[in-house]
């Protein structure tokens, strides 16, 4: 085992991406997955995460990324969750599936800013009534806005608000109001500034 340090982009398609031993040193340089595949890459913290188009990122052990920002409708598969920083959702009308029973973390800040009310991101569970888990940690942020939950459950950290949310089975998420924000503008929950009208 020897050690490798990553100096650019690296682009990853169709395939499985196995770390096995040895050091991995990624610096600032992003994963940027181009479509379906597999990740094992217990062991190796990422920098940035990208995921573009429609693709499904199947998990076979835990990942770990400063940031995972998916540019379609990304599904997330596998008996693995991620831990990331910032999870960050802003493509309008996309669709964020996670594997229902499995736990996924953002520690730092939950993002969703494109959605529209006639454009709105989804993120809900693998499977119907069954949920996935996404958690927030308690001193994170989120910014969220136009988001549909459906059978997520999120009790393992903060309490999710999101601006006009659409909310089924969607345990500790709650809905940002007018009397939340004071009529308008941005708000503070809990010392964080969360999403603007």
């Amino acid at each position: 085992a020897g050690t490798i340090t990553l100096v650019s982009l690296i682009y990853y398609g169709t395939g499985t991406l196995t770390y096995t031993a040895g050091t991995v040193t990624v610096g600032a340089q992003t994963l940027a997955l181009q479509s379906s595949c597999i990740l094992n890459t217990a062991g190796i913290s990422w920098a940035a995460i990208t995921v573009a188009v429609t693709s499904t990122i199947t998990l076979n052990a835990a990942l770990s990324a400063t940031s995972i920002t998916p540019s379609g409708s990304p599904t997330w598969a596998g008996a693995y969750g991620f831990t990331c920083t910032t999870y960050t959702a802003n493509t309008a009308g996309s669709t964020h599936i996670f594997a229902s029973g499995v736990t996924y973390a953002a520690t730092t800040s939950l993002v969703c800013t494109t959605a529209t009310a006639a454009s709105r991101v989804t993120m809900r569970s693998s499977v119907g009534g069954s949920q996935a888990i996404l958690n927030l940690s308690a001193a994170a942020a989120m910014d969220l806005g136009f988001v549909t939950a459906t059978d997520i459950n999120s009790s393992g950290g903060r309490k999710i608000y999101v601006w006009k949310s659409s909310l089924t089975n969607a345990t500790n998420w709650d809905d940002l109001t007018y009397a939340d924000v004071g009529g308008g503008g941005a708000s503070i929950i809990g010392g964080t500034i969360v999403r603007r009208n």
